[in-house]
């Protein structure tokens, strides 16, 4: 059995309201701070997410419509030399057909040097004849070819006259190599001879010449060779006219070149550093292609598709390749179509005319992405700063929080908590000197706190004065209780084991009630604020 004034230790584990009161806070504090922090940064996460997604989005479709533009772009060029070719063809038509004599080769010569001068033709302009293997050749770098007999009996044939005054060696030259001489466009007139490096032209060999020659009647249409070698080693196809005589006889023919080294500027006009831009014919020889790669094979022949080394041009014609049926050509594809091959944009356009060229052109996904994942990447480097910079924050509110609220609950419940427990447990061992500071104490700001500090030392008040008015009546005997046997003191018995344990504690009432009864003699003990 404990005793009075003895301190008992708690029966369960506790802990102390403060701790209490900061693991309160600390959660409230998380999960007010957590949720809005979560939302946050998950919505700059989706924004980011979401610009990105409509930014590559825009890139694809620029990228798409830009290509679209590149492959138009090239076929419209091509299809410009290749109607520039046809025009020079129809001005020469017209004028050999009704103002020139096609049999005097100087009527000829001036006739295409002033068609190639008003037209400013950059590639070759000819004529042949089959009267004695006649030829004439204007080309781009304002050289004539002129084949005709050395020694020809037309007077009056100027051209025909000038290798008269030739030495014997320059005669053997002409009839070997032909003669080449500057000309002249404006005036027309011939410069110096020098021998041809192509030496004689056989009319008979020639491709344009060999097509014109098997046609049999004069439908006014322009023939397109096929790809072939320039006497000058150079590569092109030509665009023919047969000339027929009034009893359509077949008495020459007559065209302009084009060469493929003029498309090599157009292919290479290319809108990111991994463009590719190919050309090739309706059965798969390509004729010009971006980049370093040769176009010709080791024979010197045109490559196929299938032996190109560079690889995407590779891949994309593969690909156009296995879309065709049985015995179809690239030109049964429809002329103008865009297809995405892997992590690649290709678009093809065919002439829809002669010489029915297709040209394809593409580039990666990727070489438009550049400034977007450029883009990508700083809004990722933000978001992960801004997030790093967000949590500093939100660890450092968190932390004000819970020190703010425990540094209130300390001073406002927690330490008038411990003021009383201390009275209450020197109150246990009848030791009240704690409540003469009483009066330094202002009392509690929280209104349930301040009503339990009033109640509770308005009790202690009353116990004191309880105590003090004992003390005035003092016993003057000790009587037997008839009941017990124990001793009365005051008219209060005890047993008789319990008398020494009494007799203690009254002593301790009665110097605590005189110690409190000092502290105010005028009038009762006030021990809680504002308590009368």
């Amino acid at each position: 059995m404990t005793g009075i004034g003895e301190e008992s230790a708690p029966t369960r584990k506790t802990i102390r309201i403060l701790l209490v009161v900061g693991i309160q806070i600390f959660v409230v504090s998380c999960v007010i701070i957590s949720i809005p922090l979560v939302l946050t940064l998950n919505a700059l996460l989706q924004c980011n997410g979401l610009s990105s997604a409509m930014s590559t989005s825009m890139v694809e479709d620029l990228a798409f419509r830009s290509q679209i533009n590149q492959v138009s772009t090239v076929s419209i060029l091509i299809k410009k030399i290749t109607s520039s070719a046809e025009s020079i063809i129809r001005a020469t038509d017209l004028a050999l057909e009704n103002y020139v004599n096609s049999s005097n080769p100087e009527a000829v010569f001036e006739a295409l040097g002033r068609i190639k001068y008003s037209h400013q033709y950059p590639n070759s302009v000819f004529y042949g004849s089959v009267s004695e293997n006649e030829f004439i050749v204007l080309t781009s770098d304002e050289q004539v070819y002129i084949q005709i007999p050395v020694a020809s009996p037309d007077s009056s044939c100027h051209i025909c006259q000038y290798a008269a005054n030739y030495t014997q060696a320059e005669k053997d030259m002409a009839t070997n190599h032909g003669s080449l001489a500057k000309v002249d466009l404006v005036s027309l007139k011939l410069g110096p001879f020098a021998p041809s490096s192509s030496g004689q032209i056989s009319l008979q060999t020639r491709p344009w010449y060999k097509e014109c020659q098997a046609i049999i009647s004069d439908d006014q249409t322009i023939y397109w060779t096929e790809p072939y070698r320039f006497s000058d080693g150079s590569l092109g196809m030509t665009a023919a006219r047969p000339l027929f005589d009034q009893n359509l006889n077949f008495v020459g023919a007559y065209g302009a070149d084009v060469c493929f080294d003029d498309f090599q500027p157009l292919i290479q006009l290319n809108q990111t550093i991994n463009t590719f831009t190919y050309i090739m014919t309706r059965d798969g020889r390509i004729l010009a292609m971006s980049g370093n790669e040769s176009t010709l094979t080791k024979p010197g022949g045109f490559k196929s598709w299938m032996d190109v080394q560079t690889p995407r041009i590779y891949q994309s014609a593969q690909y156009l390749h296995n879309q065709l049926g049985k015995g179809q050509d690239f030109y049964s594809l429809p002329p103008l179509m865009s297809y995405r091959l892997g992590d690649m944009y290709f678009h093809m356009a065919t002439m829809t005319v002669s010489p029915y060229l297709i040209v394809i052109s593409g580039s990666p996904i990727s070489d438009y992405m550049v400034q977007i994942d450029a883009v990508d990447t700083v809004l990722s480097n933000n978001f992960y700063t801004g997030r790093t910079n967000v949590i500093a924050i939100a660890i450092a509110l968190l932390i004000m929080m819970v020190a703010l609220a425990v540094a209130l609950s300390y001073y406002a419940i927690t330490r008038p908590l411990a003021s009383i427990c201390k009275i209450i447990r020197e109150g246990m061992g009848f030791d009240f000197r704690a409540f003469k500071d009483i009066d330094q104490y202002k009392g509690n700001y929280v209104t349930e706190l301040a009503f339990m500090e009033e109640t509770f030392y308005g009790m202690i008040e009353k116990f004191a004065e309880a105590i003090k008015n004992n003390k005035d009546k003092k016993p003057t005997s000790a009587t037997m209780n008839p009941c017990t046997g124990a001793p009365s003191i005051g008219g209060a018995s005890f047993a008789t084991s319990q008398t020494p344990r009494l007799h203690d504690s009254e002593m301790k009432l009665s110097n605590m009630a005189s110690d409190l009864a000092t502290e105010d003699e005028s009038g009762p003990i006030s021990l809680a604020p504002g308590i009368p």
